[in-house]
């Protein structure tokens, strides 16, 4: 894992191994009020699915478009 700060502005990412393959995740945001406000971002080489039910799981490459996800989330430190 790897992060930077400026003042409120905040990033981190890191990357691993899955069991679906490699993947990475970014988080970039705000520090406000006590609450860290973040957009943040994955690729996945792969995912797990299976053929039919009850069949094991395998991981198969995505192609780029369904490889990457993004959302937002709010942290907030619990005493």
């Amino acid at each position: 894992m790897i992060g930077v700060h400026h003042g409120d502005c905040i990033g981190l990412t890191a990357g691993g191994k899955s069991p679906a393959g490699d993947m990475v995740v970014t988080y970039t945001g705000l520090l406000r009020n006590g609450k860290l406000e973040t957009l943040w971002y994955v690729a996945a080489d792969a995912a797990l699915g299976a053929t039919a039910e009850g069949q094991p799981a395998r991981a198969r490459k995505l192609n780029w478009w369904r490889s990457m996800t993004t959302s937002a989330d709010t942290f907030e430190r619990m005493e």
